[in-house]
């Protein structure tokens, strides 16, 4: 989700459609703001760890609803191979 460049459409659309809790939007907002974990974590008085989960619980219901919706596909990272 770091690589998607959000613009307004684009995160009302998302958040139209993903149910998300309070918690969870004030945390996709931090996050599209390109906020840090730990800035993150600060602003709304959760611990780092809940911050992760959060993220992981948004990219799961973004990956859930965009088939359905006009949002573009998020790119998978994979791990490099080591150089020999």
């Amino acid at each position: 989700m770091n690589d998607l460049v959000w613009d307004k459409r684009m995160l009302g659309a998302f958040l139209a459609l993903a149910c998300l809790t309070e918690e969870e939007e004030n945390v996709l907002k931090y996050w599209v703001a390109r906020k840090s974990v730990v800035q993150t974590a600060m602003l709304c008085h959760i611990s780092e760890r809940t911050v992760n989960d959060i993220r992981k619980r948004i990219r799961q219901k973004y990956d859930q609803i965009q088939p359905y919706a006009d949002l573009p596909q998020r790119s998978i990272r994979t791990k490099r191979e080591p150089s020999p």
